[in-house]
């Protein structure tokens, strides 16, 4: 039986060099979930999740509202924000406290940029680095 060691030895690698993408990419699902803002539901952080796709790794989050919490393209300028047909937002003034017993009514907020993701990135990119530096080739 013929055995390319050149062929195992490619498979090796591809081995490595796989896992440790993976490993990485967890990592920044980690730190990114413990970086997010935690709400009272907690999709954000739950919905961040890596996976692997040969040969890159995917760390993404599911939730539409997450590019704002990220500040993208800006934070939102201030502006008012009725409780008057927003249902979940009367909800979740009253969870905080706010009188919302009147129909007509609301806060004045503005976005804030909580770049959890980039955080995330920025935090793990030297402990990759040097994970990288022990990945047997």
């Amino acid at each position: 039986m013929y055995r390319s060691y050149r062929r195992d030895r490619e498979n090796d690698i591809k081995r490595a060099i796989s896992g440790w993408i993976f490993r990485t990419a967890k990592a920044i699902q980690k730190e990114a979930r413990a970086n997010a803002p935690k709400g009272v539901s907690g999709y954000l952080r739950l919905s961040t999740i890596a996976y692997y796709e040969y040969p890159v790794s995917i760390v993404s989050v599911g939730e539409p509202y997450a590019k704002f919490v990220e500040g993208w393209p800006k934070p939102t300028k201030r502006h008012f924000h009725s409780w008057e047909h927003d249902y979940a937002f009367r909800q979740w003034a009253r969870r905080r406290g706010f009188d919302t017993s009147r129909d007509k009514g609301g806060l004045l907020t503005w976005g804030y940029a909580n770049r959890f993701f980039t955080k995330a990135i920025a935090t793990v990119r030297p402990k990759a680095q040097a994970d990288l530096s022990r990945v047997k080739l």
